[in-house]
């Protein structure tokens, strides 16, 4: 009687053969997965692009509108250039005088105790974005500061932005507050900057700022003409 057993190299064939395809379709599989990924892959950042791009025309929208219609609010992130072309033009500006000073400026400025009630916890969300400056002595030390006026009850108040490097997150600091009585928000922005840079140069040997990393309320031209009173 014949055996329907195969010999044993037979069966040694059959199972290397029935390996090499499965390795084979194995293979295609791996090629057919990775071009997927990589189609993912490709769909994916082209959606990350798409919205980068979307949340800067955004922004830009907001900006325009907030511009065009006289309100430079606080609901815009702050942009940190990344090249000098991203610079507003401070090199050639027009010599402005500053508004005048109120006859009473009963201004507290600087990490003081402020007037009880006279700062909120955080500014509003319609707090008037002023503006941004740089201070860059080395490539490790460095100072970025945007700035805010909130209209409370009672008081204006000056606020900045900092970058917290710990965290990664902008955080906020209350630097100045002035009753309303008699000052308007033109001049508040004005001096409570003015006293508030006036205080750091004379505490701490602040210089001037810079560069003008952005300007909002206060142009290029009025930063330009607080920066000759103080320095």
């Amino acid at each position: 009687m014949k055996s329907s057993l195969r010999p044993r190299h037979f069966a040694k064939a059959a199972k290397k053969e029935k390996y090499d395809e499965y390795e084979i379709r194995h293979t295609k599989y791996k090629a057919r997965v990775g071009e997927a990924d990589a189609r993912y892959d490709q769909r994916a950042e082209g959606k990350e692009l798409n919205r980068r791009i979307e949340e800067q025309r955004h922004q830009s929208r907001t900006w325009c509108v907030e511009e065009q219609s006289g309100r430079f609010s606080m609901t815009r992130e702050p942009k940190i250039p990344m090249s000098p072309e991203e610079l507003p033009q401070q090199r050639i500006h027009e010599v402005i005088t500053l508004p005048a000073r109120p006859a009473v400026f009963d201004c507290v400025v600087g990490q003081r105790i402020y007037p009880k009630g006279a700062l909120p916890l955080k500014p509003s969300p319609n707090a008037t974005y002023l503006c941004q400056v740089e201070w860059a002595w080395s490539p490790a030390h460095n100072r970025l500061n945007t700035y805010y006026l909130h209209r409370g009850r009672t008081h204006w108040s000056l606020w900045y932005k900092y970058w917290d490097d710990n965290y990664m997150k902008w955080e906020w600091d209350s630097i100045g507050c002035v009753p309303q009585g008699g000052v308007d928000k033109r001049q508040a922005a004005v001096y409570l900057l003015l006293e508030f840079w006036a205080d750091e140069a004379n505490s701490s040997t602040l210089d001037e700022f810079h560069w003008i990393n952005e300007d909002g309320y206060l142009s290029v031209a009025d930063l330009a003409a607080i920066a000759r009173e103080v320095w």
